[in-house]
């Protein structure tokens, strides 16, 4: 008896090599050397007659074709997509506009480098299209299905792939034609700098995408009437096709990685062939190069050979899990969204996985998922709604922990009916809700951090590091501990926020030589001058200079977690005040001659602010004149003080 090889491979098929060889270059491709990576952000809207916002179709007299022809001039030719004749996408850089099955309008925008850029990009987009929709008589809505219209009422795009994919998917699955013709997505794409950590993004995304989309819903209607359920998008996705949505299989396995996913994605029937970028098709007359292929897989319709980049990126588009793998990482969670939530979303998307402390304390608290742990998450969230626990936590213990604070129902998807949101009652069953009274101010996530920090640095400056809980810090700006968290890391990434995020970024030689303060030519500082500037202003922040010296003397403790810090710290002043030109007098003999200063000025520094905290007061700036006239003496140091 042979025991056959089980791969993430379809067990009656074999991807060829060379493709699977073709996936695994490209993403590697996509590979960024660079700390923080950049964004890819998907609106799709659904156009709807202002008359009576039913759908505006592709066909129909001034419906989508039409505002595409119009637009046209915005675009550069020589990126124009035509299929059978007809118009149906644009581009130019930063943008492309293109087509869903039902004409449902899609801008991709990108690559933007912070989600701020999102706002800009798109208001150009909508400075164009307004006053041309307006001439049409209808506008683009941004919720996660078609308000008023059934998806019979809809016929498809013209293109060959869409008349391909009603056919598929309309017998295979539940919600086939709905996801095709009537709804929308938001979808926003980041970078990967390595096999291993686009393995971890994939996993990340995928657990708390359903708690993302919960937060993000927009869906107020399904069928012109009220939506029952509380994700429908992810419900339609989920009973689509197995083979080709949800989780990617063997994802949460700790041997997956990229040869997996091609395996899983080269032995899955593509729906639909395209060969218009395959010379070996192109060059015998009479070959089919659009064609259903509901039995076919790559290794079927492809040549024994690499795949070209048209034909991977075909491959992968015919597969729609909820967070798929390219030369980037998509995620395909959400409703579509007005740009003002869509931007919040790429904002903690961004906090999430580019900043390395959140991206930490994320793969820590997942450590060891499992699929069916996913799966037991989505059901939790459509069977309870507001009342859900997935992963055994609430709702808002989510919405602290991943830092979700007010992006429920800031923007109404359809300015012409504000008062519409997928936001309701919790029992998560009705979904629409008038607002009333002012918008909450959200705060951003620096004015979060400043809080914590200023809290934080009160509360250990009286009670020392070991007497401060972190509930103590929470406590005192109104957060949960989950929230704070979010914000942190953890305790000793807020003495890191403290210390040498905060303490060591002020009062530096580089703010002295701004400073135009007498000293601080930046061609050659005097550096008595610049102590004088860091004494005044240390006399400012008496607060964090008690908490620096409280810190300090914790520290002598080999457990603090600042004990290194403080151990090394008169060579990092050394190393750090070595990067800068200082005027000094001959006799000293050149900066090298000046370390012994520097020792004696930091110990005298320290003890100075240490009796500044004690009663009787003194005032600082007058104590440390003191001390400066014995450690610069005259005559030498006359003329360079």
């Amino acid at each position: 008896m042979t025991t056959p090889k089980i791969t993430y491979a379809h067990l009656l098929t074999e991807p060829n090599p060379k493709h699977v060889e073709s996936l695994i270059k490209f993403f590697e491709s996509g590979c960024q050397q660079r700390g923080t990576g950049g964004f890819g952000v998907e609106i799709e809207h659904l156009p709807v007659h202002n008359s009576d916002d039913t759908a505006v179709t592709y066909y129909e007299s001034n419906g989508i074709e039409a505002l595409l022809n119009r637009i046209r001039p915005y675009y550069d030719e020589n990126k124009e997509y035509w299929e059978n004749g007809r118009l149906v996408g644009l581009a130019r850089d930063g943008i492309s506009v293109s087509l869903e099955p039902g004409g449902q309008l899609e801008t991709s925008i990108g690559i933007l480098h912070k989600p701020e850029e999102l706002a800009t990009l798109y208001g150009t987009f909508r400075r164009e299209v307004d006053p041309i929709l307006e001439e049409l008589g209808f506008r683009l809505v941004n919720y996660g299905y078609q308000p008023k219209s059934s998806y019979a009422d809809i016929p498809v795009n013209p293109k060959d792939r869409y008349k391909a994919m009603t056919a598929y998917l309309g017998r295979v699955g539940q919600f086939g034609p709905c996801m095709m013709r009537c709804s929308a997505s938001t979808q926003v794409s980041i970078d990967y700098v390595s096999e291993q950590d686009a393995i971890a993004k994939l996993r990340l995304g995928t657990v708390i995408g359903p708690i993302l989309a919960w937060f993000f819903r927009n869906t107020p209607y399904f069928e012109g009437r009220e939506n029952p359920y509380p994700l429908l998008r992810q419900r339609m996705w989920d009973y689509l096709d197995f083979q080709r949505t949800n989780v990617i299989p063997g994802l949460f396995d700790p041997r997956f990685g990229w040869e997996d996913y091609a395996v899983d994605v080269l032995s899955t029937p593509m729906m639909f062939a395209d060969l218009t970028h395959t010379p070996e098709a192109l060059a015998v007359p009479g070959t089919d190069l659009h064609h259903p292929a509901f039995y076919e897989n790559a290794n079927d319709v492809y040549p024994d050979r690499g795949l070209n980049a048209y034909e991977i990126n075909h491959v992968i588009s015919t597969h729609f899990n909820d967070v798929r793998l390219k030369n980037f990482i998509e995620f395909r969670h959400w409703d579509s969204l007005p740009v003002a939530r869509a931007e919040r979303l790429t904002e903690i998307i961004g906090s999430l996985f580019y900043d390395p402390t959140n991206l930490e304390r994320l793969e820590s608290y997942f450590d060891g998922i499992r699929e069916e742990d996913v799966f037991e998450a989505k059901a939790n969230l459509q069977a309870r709604g507001s009342q859900a626990i997935p992963y055994g936590n609430s709702l808002e213990f989510w919405q602290e922990f991943l830092g979700l604070e007010g992006v429920l129902a800031d923007e109404p998807g359809d300015p012409k009916h504000p008062d519409v949101f997928q936001a309701g009652p919790s029992d998560g069953t009705l979904f629409h809700m008038v607002t009333e009274g002012k918008k909450r101010v959200r705060k951003s996530p620096e004015e979060r951090k400043r809080e914590i920090i200023a809290a934080a640095g009160k509360l250990i400056g009286e009670k020392g590091y070991y007497g401060t809980s972190l509930k103590d810090i929470a406590d005192a700006i109104g957060m949960s501990q989950p929230g704070l968290l979010h914000y942190i890391g953890n305790k000793e990434r807020l003495l890191s926020l403290l210390v040498t995020d905060n303490y060591d970024q002020q009062g530096t030689p580089a703010d002295f030589a701004k400073s135009g303060l007498p000293g601080s030519d930046s061609d050659g500082m005097l550096f008595p001058a610049y102590l004088r500037f860091l004494v005044r202003y240390n006399a400012q922040r008496r607060s964090l200079l008690q908490l620096y010296m409280v810190l300090e003397t914790e520290s002598f403790n080999a457990d603090h977690p600042l004990h290194e810090y403080f151990e090394n710290r008169p060579d990092l002043t050394w190393e750090h005040y070595s990067r800068f030109a200082w005027k000094l007098p001959p006799q000293i003999g050149g900066w090298d001659n000046m370390r012994p200063i520097v020792r004696q000025c930091i110990e005298a520094m320290d003890g100075i602010q240490l009796r500044w905290t004690r009663k009787p007061p003194i005032d600082l700036y007058d104590e440390w004149l003191v001390f400066e006239r014995m450690i610069f003496p005259s005559p030498v140091w006359d003329g360079y003080r």
